[in-house]
């Protein structure tokens, strides 16, 4: 049987996404789980998939994986849980055969700022960004750089303000980079014109925003999900303490580099 998982993490615990050797990792984490409950023996065997491998910082809500097991569909979530720490499985589903989470038809991600007194300054640098550009100054990966945005959006949400960015596919530190060019353009440090001529391959030179604000929110994929509200309820209660720490810590930091400015 091959099943789909709908999972969430805090990513300030681990060192990335992605299996490292002597250090801990999200799908490290969920591997050594998955064989502590005996859900899976051998990875490679169960055809082990994820869905999008974040950044060292990054946290998710609704990250998608797949691999085969013959363990019990009901007991998966709560048996994988019980030894997972930081990682929580939360909805679940029968795959097809050849699902592959890494083919996801969208991926939504939000980065959380301190609340915006004008939001409108931020806002206006979203719009560049929506359709097919050439992302190279905007990540640090090689080879082919153009992909497609099919939204960007900012909107004020209870003490913070909050970005929403979507496409079906994103590259490495690409949405933190997007993030830091529309603070400066907010700041006035950077101009609109100069991001577009970005996005058609002229080089900019661009700091990724800090790791620990952005959260994938989801990844989509044709398949029903069954959801666990209380555990999802439990992982967004830690996820949503954790970030209001970030955030204070996150303005402390800046505030200080400005003043030594």
């Amino acid at each position: 049987m091959r099943v789909a998982i709908k999972f969430a993490y805090d990513g300030t615990y681990f060192h990335g996404y992605q299996r490292q050797p002597d250090v801990r990792t999200v799908e490290g984490e969920i591997i050594e789980s998955l064989r502590r409950a005996r859900i899976v023996d051998d990875v490679i065997g169960a055809r082990f998939r994820s869905g999008s491998r974040t950044d060292k910082g990054v946290s998710a809500i609704g990250n998608v994986l797949a691999f085969d097991t013959d363990f019990s569909l009901d007991e998966i979530v709560p048996a994988h849980n019980a030894y997972s720490r930081n990682v929580w499985f939360h909805s679940i589903a029968e795959a097809e055969d050849d699902f592959n989470p890494r083919t996801a038809a969208g991926r939504w991600y939000r980065y959380h700022l301190r609340r915006r007194k004008n939001i409108d300054a931020l806002s206006e640098a979203t719009r560049v960004f929506v359709g097919e550009h050439d992302f190279r100054s905007f990540s640090r990966d090689k080879g082919d750089t153009h992909r497609t945005i099919d939204s960007v959006a900012v909107q004020q949400e209870g003490d913070f303000s909050v970005i929403d960015i979507k496409g079906r596919g994103f590259l490495w530190q690409m949405v933190r980079k997007m993030v830091s060019a529309m603070e400066q353009v907010e700041h006035g440090n950077l101009s609109l014109e100069e991001i577009e001529r970005a996005l058609q391959g002229e080089e900019l030179a661009l700091n990724p925003a800090p790791p620990e604000p952005l959260f994938l929110m989801d990844v989509s994929h044709d398949v029903e999900f069954r959801m666990n509200p209380t555990v999802l309820r439990g992982a967004l209660q830690d996820l949503g303490t954790k970030l209001d720490t970030v955030i204070l810590k996150t303005a402390l930091f800046e505030n200080v580099m400005r003043e030594m400015q």
